[in-house]
């Protein structure tokens, strides 16, 4: 229930409580975003992993046709020579556009092999 104010004083007291009650809800909400973002980080990463399957990544044109060579030659007529023409049309377009953001950061690259044939996500190393 709202208490009618009656005197200057009660005024200034009654803006102080709203701008502290506002304080504390600008603070709760900037926790909820905070908690969104954290719970929509999977989500984000996802996303951002199928762009680099949709979208080449422009670049030098020595890489460019390097990494079409690579594929249409290796993993077109080698690995996908059995396929169908579907297949051997759609593979090699994402591999193409997954290989493009490689080629700026090759160091990248390594990384992520070494990761992937890591140990939990270490890479193992002989003693």
């Amino acid at each position: 229930m709202i208490k009618k104010i009656t005197s200057y004083q009660e005024m200034l007291e009654d803006e102080e409580r709203l701008t502290q009650l506002l304080k504390i809800q600008q603070k709760q909400i900037q926790a909820d975003v905070r908690g969104i973002k954290e719970e929509l980080q999977p989500i984000t990463n996802l996303a951002a992993t199928a762009k680099k399957f949709f979208v080449r990544k422009s670049g030098q044109a020595v890489t460019t046709v390097g990494i079409k060579l690579l594929v249409d030659g290796l993993v077109k007529n080698f690995v996908l020579a059995k396929s169908g023409w579907i297949t051997r049309t759609v593979i090699p377009f994402f591999l193409k556009n997954y290989a493009s953001h490689f080629a700026q950061d090759p160091g990248k690259l390594l990384k992520k092999i070494k990761h992937m044939f890591g140990k939990n996500g270490k890479v193992v190393r002989p003693e």
